[in-house]
């Protein structure tokens, strides 16, 4: 199966999980009142941001060890991981004195164990470079969650019991994906003879975690910015605008954080031009499709957003044009920060991330008196195209720039995979 027809196929499994997951937001959305929902959607973001905080980061270390690190020392090195941040998580909801909130966070706790369970197994498909088991694995997931809130809806059960449910129905899957990181982990080559320590691990892990958690923020920043400086009626249209782009964005997202991941971390030991080949067609290739979709949405921007939400939403068509002209340099970044996956250049990153997120902050508070609204969207405008050069200067700095393969097989890298 050739590379392009994989990556397809990547994306399409990505365009079918989010169908999944915005069904299934819907459904609980018509089926609870906004206070319920208010309280679930705030758990399960604070639940997320542990989980990204504690497990995306110590799964890069799985792909990037593989052979040199046993699944049972990355699990101990999450749970170290979550601990901070799950007093952070109850710190936070303790400041704000809601008790419905802290409950919904606990009922989210053992959902979060079988969503690492999953991600073992996602991080096993990657390693593998099993691209058809990349696409259906999120598949699967959001299908069964979206059954989940059916069932409980049917039995008419509570909000409360939905990551229960969750829980419950993705734990065969989860011990599924547990197995085959075993497998995978058992017969990858091992290039150290000793198991590296928890602490180790988790300090590996660090800056990798803290990076999702940043970027997590980021696509959330226009809604909560917009609810402090203008009030919840720009916030709900943003959110609207921003779900739009979050599809779109599933494009770069599944072709370079899923499909390729994994590789880049092999390719960064032994074969820099190949990273470099891949991340410059990849710029050129992805800024070119974000053009040409921006170019189509842009008259029918206003249409777009009243053909699915609803005729109040025609109003926040300029916002959404300033996110459409974002799109290109928003894919072009993905491709350029994604290859950033050495423990040294994974710090880099995170300074480039929280960076971005300082540059939407500021341009939306100085620019809010004169732009309103629409000053959140070229402060997102203004944090891609930071990290899109950003990025682009560290890989010209280590891998350069180059669009051919080499005739021959390039020679292993003498660096460690600690570079």
């Amino acid at each position: 199966m050739t590379t392009r027809r994989s990556a397809l196929i990547v994306w399409l499994g990505s365009l079918g999980a989010a169908g999944f997951a915005f069904l299934a937001q819907m459904l609980i959305i018509r089926s609870f009142s906004p206070a319920q929902f208010g309280v679930f959607q705030n758990a399960f973001s604070i639940a997320m941001l542990i989980f990204n905080f504690a497990a995306q980061g110590i799964g890069e270390v799985l792909m990037r060890r593989q052979g040199d690190l046993q699944p049972a020392t990355g699990i101990k090195a999450v749970c170290v991981m979550a601990v901070p941040a799950i007093l952070a998580g109850i710190g936070w909801i303790l400041l704000g004195r809601d008790d419905d909130l802290l409950t919904s966070l606990a009922v989210f706790l053992p959902f979060l164990v079988a969503q690492f369970m999953l991600l073992m197994g996602m991080v096993a498909f990657q390693v593998r470079g099993a691209s058809a088991w990349i696409a259906i694995w999120p598949v699967v997931q959001q299908a069964i969650r979206l059954l989940a809130i059916c069932g409980v809806i049917l039995v008419g059960g509570s909000l409360l019991a939905v990551p229960l449910a969750w829980t419950v129905c993705l734990l065969l899957p989860g011990l599924y994906g547990v197995v085959v990181l075993r497998r995978v982990m058992s017969s990858a080559p091992r290039h150290a003879d000793v198991d590296p320590s928890v602490s180790s691990i988790a300090f590996q892990g660090l800056p990798f975690g803290l990076s999702h958690v940043v970027e997590f923020a980021q696509l959330q920043a226009p809604v909560l910015l917009l609810m402090v400086l203008v009030g919840p009626t720009e916030a709900g249209l943003a959110g609207g605008c921003m779900v739009i782009i979050q599809g779109l964005l599933l494009l770069p997202i599944a072709v370079y954080c899923r499909f390729l991941r994994a590789r880049f971390h092999v390719w960064d030991v032994n074969d820099h031009r190949r990273v470099s080949v891949v991340v410059t067609r990849g710029v050129i290739s992805m800024f070119l499709i974000a053009t040409a979709v921006s170019a189509v949405l842009w008259p029918l921007s206003g249409w777009a957003l009243e053909l699915l939400f609803g005729a109040e939403y025609r109003t926040a068509g300029g916002f959404f044009r300033i996110l459409l002209l974002t799109l290109p340099v928003w894919f072009a970044a993905i491709v350029v920060n994604t290859p950033l996956v050495s423990r040294k250049l994974a710090v880099v990153r995170l300074v480039f991330n929280i960076t971005s997120l300082l540059i939407v902050a500021v341009v939306s508070l100085l620019a809010a008196g004169s732009l309103g609204e629409d000053a959140v969207a070229w402060g997102m405008f203004a944090a891609q195209a930071f990290l899109l050069t950003a990025g682009a200067l560290v890989i010209a700095f280590k891998y350069g720039f180059h669009l051919r393969f080499p005739a021959t097989p390039v020679a292993d890298s003498k660096e460690t995979s600690d570079g």
